[in-house]
């Protein structure tokens, strides 16, 4: 049996094409500059930072399972004391309102090679560690999507 294409559906198809289209700029283009990044630990919130506070962050994860975040100063990982047996770290970096892994004990290292990021919903994560880094909209401002 042989279908025609109506008039109606190919109206109807356009449509579709177009609202796909401008759901997908609002979501990707829309986002704008974030101000604060959330990083998580094993999926929990383990700390919240300001992109307008330049700081570098180690996050320590001990064999036992305690995490630790703790301000830093050294931005050289070989100037960093090696991390107990077990243990996971990684050293992140905010800057100019940018956010950048600047070390990992992981073995891929994916997480440190990936670029900056600044803009909201953008996010780093380390698989192996389970350390993530999101970035979310102003302080006290309500984030929308494009889902809302």
């Amino acid at each position: 049996m042989l279908k025609i294409i109506k008039k109606a559906d190919i109206v109807l198809f356009v449509i579709l094409v177009l609202l796909g289209i401008g759901l997908f700029a609002v979501s990707a283009f829309g986002g704008g500059k974030g101000g604060t990044a959330v990083v998580r630990v094993k999926g929990e919130v383990a700390g919240t930072y300001s992109l307008n506070n330049d700081t570098v962050l180690m996050i320590e994860q001990s064999s036992s399972g305690a995490v630790t975040i703790s301000e830093s100063e050294v931005t050289d990982p070989a100037a960093l004391p090696e991390p107990e047996e077990g243990a996971a770290r990684n050293v992140l970096e905010i800057k100019d309102g940018k956010v950048n892994m600047l070390f990992s004990t992981c073995k891929n290292q994916i997480c440190v090679e990936h670029s900056e990021i600044d803009s909201t919903n953008e996010s780093i994560v380390c698989l192996p560690n389970r350390v993530s880094i999101e970035i979310t909209g102003k302080a006290g401002e309500d984030d929308i999507d494009a889902v809302s």
